[in-house]
């Protein structure tokens, strides 16, 4: 401050004399070959000779590096965050963990602030009064934004159970504000800012959380209050992602996509109308069909035995499933509904279920079943993705796109309709995601619980599922 102050006044520093032309002191920690290699470069000699990457270079050996069009946003605890080599403060919350934190990065930038969803920043003591003032008015807009956040998903889940009657179109505007400011703030909205001039119309934002109960909200529904757009729809194409330690099944696009098409309602459970969603969706892929860009076969009233005949022996490249699915909130178990002999309900999920599907050569799993894109599970010792979604997307399964809520059957075949129409005219996962969402979004009531209900887990933003397309995208 003292240094500021004098320069900006133009009063004397009283530091010692800075010759510009003489050379600054080689560091330690880089020894002798880093200087050798950097005098090297310098003199025009060829570039093999090693040196770690943080050596400085002259400018006429600087290649620029080309933006990454990838805006990541990942939200943990302090300890995570420090292994992913991103420095933070320490801090503890009412729990006694590791504080939690929100990074962003994009193009080389990184930032890191406190993730004040979990709590709102504290009054460190011995402030100014100014500084004071300031911290405070922080910390009363982020229990603005928290109680806006945790009001509308209380009525959310009110409705989507059955005892609600869920939020209006002025509650959801709000409750999308409070999600894109928790999301988004402070040196984090100004880098997203950054990154959208930047990329136009192709950022990608890949949202990861290990934190189960924020990566179980809606963010989908994010509003920007600014610019009068929800996220997803505007200009950014929103993926979400999981840790895992599995590698994806790497397959190059193909001419012809298989789509297996498989349905179940056990009568035991409530009717879905899933011979009749078949049947439109069959009408509403049949371009696709007649270009030869899908091949479209279909497993109705599938028990787990056929499910992995077909699977094992078909060599399909997509899974469209109608049915229900369920999920556990206490213990985090999920997975899809089949039909057993009788045709009543049979429970296929964790691992019976990724050892059906996983590994099979699937480019992408669509699972149209309520509850297929909920919550993560954790315990003291465990930290694991949980819902069906995460579970076939962490065992390898490349793309899935699953129900975070209810969703009617007319929606539901606009949305599959869009999303096929999409890939098979050649555009990216992503691209095809959020043009179905636009589709949807049209074609409704504009209910944002009703577009917004579908995620996508993928590990590449651009893969592309075919080589060729209907006119191309």
């Amino acid at each position: 401050q003292a240094f500021l102050c004098k320069a900006l006044t133009g009063a004397p520093q009283g530091l010692p004399p800075f010759d510009p032309d003489a050379g600054l002191p080689t560091s330690k920690r880089s020894g002798d070959g880093v200087q050798n290699a950097i005098e090297r470069l310098n003199a025009g000699a060829s570039p093999q000779v090693t040196a770690p990457s943080t050596a400085p270079a002259s400018a006429a050996q600087v290649v620029p590096q080309k933006f990454s069009s990838v805006f990541e946003i990942f939200v943990g605890d302090a300890r995570q965050i420090a292994r992913a080599g991103v420095p933070v403060a320490k801090g503890s919350d009412d729990d006694g963990d590791a504080a939690p934190f929100v990074v962003a990065t994009y193009g080389g930038a990184r930032v890191a602030l406190p993730f004040s969803l979990v709590r709102s920043p504290k009054v460190p003591e011995g402030l100014n009064p100014t500084a004071t003032r300031a911290v405070e008015a922080m910390r009363a807009d982020a229990n603005t934004h928290r109680g806006g956040i945790f009001g509308a998903l209380k009525k959310l889940n009110a409705a989507a159970d059955g005892s609600g009657n869920g939020l209006s179109a002025a509650e959801m505007r709000d409750f999308g504000h409070h999600l894109f400011h928790m999301l988004l703030q402070g040196e984090i909205k100004r880098l997203y800012d950054m990154a959208r001039s930047r990329e136009q119309e192709k950022l990608f934002l890949v949202f990861t959380s290990t934190i189960p109960w924020v990566s179980d909200i809606p963010w989908e529904l994010a509003y920007d209050l600014d610019r009068r757009a929800h996220m997803v729809t505007g200009d950014v194409h929103f993926i979400r992602n999981v840790l895992t330690p599995n590698p994806v099944n790497t397959l190059a696009p193909a001419r012809k996509l298989r789509l297996l098409v498989v349905s179940s309602e056990p009568r035991d459970l409530p009717r879905l109308s899933t011979v009749e969603e078949t049947a439109r969706l069959r009408h509403a892929l049949r371009d696709l069909e007649r270009a030869g860009i899908l091949e479209v076969d279909e497993l109705p009233r599938a028990s787990r035995r056929e499910l992995h005949l077909r699977i094992g022996n078909g060599d399909y490249d997509i899974l469209h499933f109608i049915g229900h699915g369920y999920w556990n909130f206490d213990t985090g178990e999920s997975g899809l509904v089949l039909e057993t002999a009788q045709g009543t309900s049979d429970r296929l999920g964790d691992e019976a279920l990724r050892d059906v599907l996983s590994r099979r050569g699937l480019r992408m799993a669509f699972l149209n079943a309520c509850d297929t894109g909920r919550g993560l599970r954790q315990s003291a010792e465990v930290l694991a993705p949980g819902g069906v979604a995460q579970d076939l997307f962490a065992s390898g399964v490349p793309n899935v796109i699953a129900n975070q809520f209810p969703v009617g059957d007319r929606a539901a075949v606009i949305f599959a309709r869009a999303i096929y129409d999409f890939l098979g005219r050649g555009a990216t996962i992503a691209k095809a995601m959020r043009e179905a969402r636009i589709a949807v979004k049209s074609e409704t009531d504009h209910d944002p619980l009703v577009w917004a209900t579908p995620v996508l887990f993928a590990r590449d933003p651009e893969d592309r599922l075919v080589t060729r397309g209907i006119g191309g995208v």
